[in-house]
């Protein structure tokens, strides 16, 4: 019996982004949920609930810390 794990990547790479795609295809014990965007990060985290989150640091809008912040403050009250 597998269980899902699943993997939020919140990155404006999008090079990086299909290559974690590819990567992530080749495993079915993991799905990938990816965002290009900080704020669509953050609400997909508080819908999807993931497993892991890889969160890049710089981004366009609200940068990686203050995401990283923002979903850390949510836990506790989401």
């Amino acid at each position: 019996m597998n269980i899902q794990k699943c993997v939020l990547l919140i990155d404006d790479d999008e090079d990086f982004t299909t290559l974690l795609e590819f990567v992530f295809s080749e495993n079915d014990n993991w799905q990938l949920i990816t965002t290009l965007d900080s704020n669509d990060g953050i609400a997909k985290a508080k819908l999807e609930q993931p497993d892991v989150i890889l969160l890049n640091v710089v981004l366009p809008n609200f940068n990686g810390l203050k995401v990283y912040r923002s979903l850390q403050s949510c836990m506790f009250t989401c």
